[in-house]
């Protein structure tokens, strides 16, 4: 940290400690309290992670829940996991969690490390209608032929911001969403997180 004042080392190293002390904590708090409910859906089960409500959904190969700051699906899709498909789950997922529909949606792949060793693909469907702008982290997973998706979908933004966030690659990041949905592939999957 040359070319830094002491005083500066000292409040980044600071701040450092903090996000490592909050992190454990947090870490700790969601290890104690342990998947909240065994689920499955299409012949596949998996456990809400805490702090997240399994939602009744009137789409039977699509499990929701929802948290305050972010919510997690899995879709077990009858059919080739497509674009087509990404988009209609998508539609499926934004729509029980703003209450609105009439979105057009962006497909972009995700260049990120893999989460799974199950992981076939992964990627962000953006969507935008009139209001609001939505975001849906997707990973395709394959366990003894099957293909699911898992994922987290959040809104963020309305009017010119979802608007930005549509066309350019303005992106929404849930620290929750992500920590939550790594417990859900591996409640899946059974790999350890």
């Amino acid at each position: 940290m040359k070319g830094y004042s002491a005083k500066s080392r000292q409040y980044v190293l600071a701040l450092i400690l903090m996000f490592f002390c909050f992190d454990g904590y947090v870490a700790q708090q969601h290890s104690q309290a342990g998947p909240k409910q065994n689920s499955e859906i299409a012949g596949v089960q998996f456990s809400t992670p805490p702090d997240f409500k399994l939602e009744q959904t009137s789409t039977p190969r699509v499990a929701f829940m929802r948290n305050p700051e972010i919510s997690l699906f899995v879709a077990v899709p009858d059919k080739q996991i497509d674009d087509k498909c990404l988009t209609d789950i998508s539609n499926v997922v934004s729509g029980i969690l703003t209450e609105q529909d009439a979105f057009v949606w962006k497909i972009r792949p995700a260049t990120d490390p893999r989460v799974s060793n199950y992981q076939i693909k992964r990627g962000i469907t953006k969507g935008r209608n009139a209001k609001t702008y939505v975001q849906a982290d997707y990973v395709v997973l394959k366990i003894h032929g099957q293909e699911i998706v898992v994922g987290l979908v959040g809104t963020y933004g309305e009017g010119l911001k979802s608007a930005y966030h549509f066309e350019y690659e303005g992106a929404g990041y849930s620290f929750v969403g992500w920590r939550a949905l790594f417990q859900l592939i591996s409640s899946i999957t059974g790999e350890k997180i």
